[in-house]
């Protein structure tokens, strides 16, 4: 398992998860950092291949009915929910060559505009 944080690009790690990559309709990407993974040197602690995405709905829905369209999508594409769907942050995770993915589905309404953070990790 440890072996997907020496120096895996997260589009390598990530090949494949929907949600890291592609344009999610009605959806706006306000803003999105990926993090290729590494083993952190001698000194340095290690990081997983992750991506991250601020979402704002573009389509008139709400942040919480975005953050279930996500959570929907994201059943769908195989990741397993591991808190209730109404809970938040939610947590899922599903088995990605060659370690276990984590998903998260947040949302944060304190600074406008109020967006869903979308984070997928590979560890």
């Amino acid at each position: 398992m440890t072996g997907c944080t020496s120096g895996t690009p997260a589009s390598e790690a990530l090949d494949g998860e929907p949600l890291a990559w592609d344009q999610i309709e009605g959806v706006e990407v306000v803003d999105e950092a990926v993090v290729d993974g590494s083993t952190g040197g001698l000194t340095g602690k290690p990081s997983y291949p992750t991506v991250t995405r601020h979402l704002v709905p573009a389509d008139g829905s709400t942040p919480e009915e975005l953050a279930e369209r996500l959570i929907d999508q994201s059943v769908e594409q195989g990741w397993d929910g591991q808190s209730p769907p109404a809970q938040f942050p939610y947590r899922a995770t599903k088995s990605l060559f060659p370690g276990r993915g984590l998903l998260l589905v947040a949302i944060h309404a304190e600074e406008p505009p109020a967006r869903v953070v979308l984070t997928l990790s590979a560890h």
